[in-house]
């Protein structure tokens, strides 16, 4: 691998991953599986039931278990297929609503497996459906996922071609938020296209809304971005003095891109990389985005090791390893957790399949009892007769 396919690959893999969750409109939340197992459990509502189950998906997807994710996203579709026909043009329509969205979601499970045939197959059904409906903000979000599902096969041809139909509808809805996620998409398209130019272009554009709504969360991300632009401008710049460490703002976190830009500007692309990951790190410890953190402390490493700051270089590099091993570890109690619970949960039910036989065999056999004494009692009567 080249030394320029390096630092993409390095800085742009665990990015990528955010991106395509945050352009996925993920209306969910973070709601625990165990509360939507409540409330599926307590809702007979048939389009309440297929959205949960979409969302149960979508939780499983996120933390890795498609398998999971995969069985709830298809029952979600098998209870819109066994729907009656008969109910009312409203419920329908609000149930092929999630009927449409449970392709989508199914189109992101089968791209992370990096099955991409299926992945556009799915996103393909759902965008044939969206279309039916005329719910054009969703028609752009379906555009986007398929964006990425061509993006993550290499096919960025057809990725520039969705990303910008998602683009163009964004913008004459007018959506902001939505619209922040589209300017992303096209920063991260064009970085891996080597325009450097036009990533930082978009890369403001969300930015500064992400400013508007005051969302540290995705301006975190965004500075993230930033300074991995630069980092790349700079480690290619000619004669570039990468010796020079500069430590403006590094402990205080201005959520003002105008500002930074002002005091920064006659810094060289290195010292501005370092001035925008540290405010992404900054962002992300306030927001306690750990994900994100690791991420900022491996560009940090490679970056101060390009700056010959080795000292520095070497306590990013550790304290990357470390919290890589936190989140792997909080990984695992996790799925043990969710094993353990998986484990109680089926010998409960077992435990209340037994009771129910056994309550069913006393009640068999007092049938049989009272029959027996029915049949004493109608012999006693023949024989005295």
């Amino acid at each position: 691998m080249t030394l320029k396919g390096k630092y993409i690959f390095t800085l742009l893999g665990g990015l990528f991953c955010q991106v395509y969750v945050m352009s996925q409109k993920i209306t969910t939340g973070n709601i625990k599986i165990e509360t939507l197992t409540s409330i599926l459990k307590s809702n007979k509502n048939d389009t309440v039931v297929i959205n949960i189950l979409n969302s149960m998906a979508t939780q499983f997807g996120r933390t890795g278990n498609y398998p999971k994710a995969l069985e709830y996203v298809q029952a979600a579709q098998l209870k819109f297929e066994t729907l009656n026909i008969s109910l009312s043009s409203i419920i329908m329509k609000a149930a092929k609503k999630g009927y449409a969205n449970s392709f989508r979601i199914k189109g992101v499970i089968f791209n992370l497996i990096g099955n991409y045939e299926k992945a556009i197959d799915n996103n393909l059904k759902s965008i044939a459906l969206i279309k039916e409906s005329g719910d054009k903000q969703e028609l752009a979000i379906a555009y986007s996922g398929l964006g990425h599902i061509y993006f993550a096969q290499g096919n960025f041809k057809k990725s520039n071609e969705y990303f910008s139909l998602s683009l163009k509808i964004t913008e004459e809805l007018g959506n902001k938020q939505e619209l922040a996620r589209a300017y992303n998409n096209m920063g991260v398209f064009y970085f891996k296209q080597s325009d450097y130019n036009l990533s930082l272009e978009y890369y403001l554009k969300a930015l500064k809304i992400h400013e508007v709504f005051k969302d540290e969360h995705a301006i975190a991300y965004s500075y993230f971005n930033l300074g991995t632009v630069y980092f790349i401008k700079g480690v290619f710049k000619k004669g570039l003095n990468a010796n020079y460490h500069w430590k403006g703002f590094k402990d205080t976190a201005i959520n003002n891109y105008n500002f930074i830009e002002k005091e920064i500007s006659n810094r060289n692309p290195l010292e501005k990389a370092a001035v925008f990951l540290n405010q992404s790190f900054i962002l992300a410890k306030k927001t306690g985005d750990k994900r994100l953190i690791r991420e900022v402390y491996n560009a940090l490493a490679e970056l101060y090791n390009k700056m010959q700051h080795y000292k520095a270089a070497f306590e990013y590099s550790n304290l990357y390893s470390l919290m890589n091993d936190t989140l792997f570890n909080e990984q695992s109690n996790k799925q043990l957790t969710e094993m353990n619970t998986k484990y109680e949960t089926e010998k409960k039910e077992k435990e209340i399949i037994m009771l129910n036989m056994e309550r069913e065999i006393k009640e068999a056999e007092i049938l049989l009892q009272r029959k027996n004494q029915q049949m004493i009692v109608i012999s006693a009567m023949i024989l005295f007769v």
